[in-house]
């Protein structure tokens, strides 16, 4: 398995180097959504110890509130060159981004927070609900705070995760989809989105007919069927672990399954539909503070700019020029 493990590693990085050729030299960004509490840290802290040859580290942070529905990442956080920098020289390694836990009924305001994530106009470190919170301010002078962005921000894989345990978010499930590859409306930009079901050690796959029909349906709101694009994911933990022998070593049987799912996350044959789609800004035509600022605008440009100067007046002598 060691063998298999490194030729996914190779892999990847050939993978990659053709994906930055693409994207103008800056690495890939992979958004990991999904509810609270399903595993999504985890996941990144397992993807990072797959693709390099050290030990397990906490690099996102992880952790319970004894079974209360507390998420435990609280803002935006991405983990450039997955997670170690000091190892993997290659600048092309992916970013990996952790989104807190997202509520299971998406509303209007949470639908252009996501799209805004995704255009890469929430900064790093950014609280989703104080981005909520200022949309959501009634005199309007707000949303244009989230009109720009950086191109090195945007997603360009969005891995939904899940737990095997628990009943699936379904409305929150479905809005990912069509905010991540809308079909209809103002946006065209398409991402590309991946599954992964956590906790699989914790159920019999084979005979566990609720977890049987959880998976379908999951890959089916998805449209995973019959593609590579899933996983039934083991994490790094203290579950399978109890002794916590992983932070001084790796567990080959938790890293390979991930790396094929990485081979397919960095594959260049896989790419973003309109990938250099600007947001789409049509909808800040109706705020209060953007009409201000235009007003503003022309009544300076009429003032200072086509409105011819006066000539001098005679009854001022100190107005006339000096050379006379």
């Amino acid at each position: 398995m060691m063998d298999e493990k490194r030729r996914l590693q190779t892999q990847i990085k050939d993978n990659l180097n053709s994906i930055g050729e693409r994207l103008n030299g800056r690495p890939v960004t992979v958004a990991f959504v999904g509810a609270v509490g399903v595993g999504k840290s985890s996941l990144i802290n397992t993807i990072a110890t797959a693709m390099a040859k050290e030990s397990w580290q906490q690099h996102a942070y992880t952790g319970g509130h004894g079974g209360q529905a507390e998420p435990v990442t609280a803002v935006i956080r991405r983990y450039p060159q997955c997670c170690r920098p000091e190892v993997h020289k290659n600048k092309l390694f992916p970013t990996l981004m952790d989104v807190q836990g997202l509520p299971d009924h998406i509303d209007a305001t949470w639908r252009e927070v996501l799209s805004l994530l995704f255009y890469g106009r929430i900064p790093e470190q950014e609280n989703l609900l104080d981005v909520v919170a200022y949309l959501e301010a009634r005199d309007e002078f707000r949303r244009p705070k989230y009109c720009l962005g950086r191109d090195d921000l945007k997603v360009d894989r969005v891995v939904v995760v899940a737990s095997a345990q628990e009943d699936l978010p379904m409305d929150l499930l479905e809005t990912l989809v069509e905010v991540a590859r809308p079909i209809r409306g103002s946006s065209r930009r398409g991402i590309p989105i991946f599954g992964v079901m956590t906790k699989c050690d914790l159920v019999d796959p084979e005979v566990d007919v609720d977890y049987q029909h959880r998976e379908r349906r999951f890959k089916d709101v998805l449209g995973l069927q019959g593609t590579p694009r899933f996983l039934r994911c083991i994490n790094y933990s203290s579950d399978i672990d109890p002794d916590n022998n992983m932070i001084f070593t790796n567990y080959p049987y938790i890293d390979v399954p991930v790396l094929r799912l990485m081979t397919q996350i960095c594959d260049p044959a896989i790419e973003v539909v309109h990938q250099h789609e600007p947001y789409p800004y049509w909808h800040f035509l109706r705020e209060k503070s953007l009409w201000i600022i235009v007003t503003i605008f022309v009544i300076f440009l009429r003032s200072y700019v086509f409105c011819p100067k006066a000539a001098p007046d005679a009854d001022f002598p100190y107005a006339v020029d000096s050379v006379k």
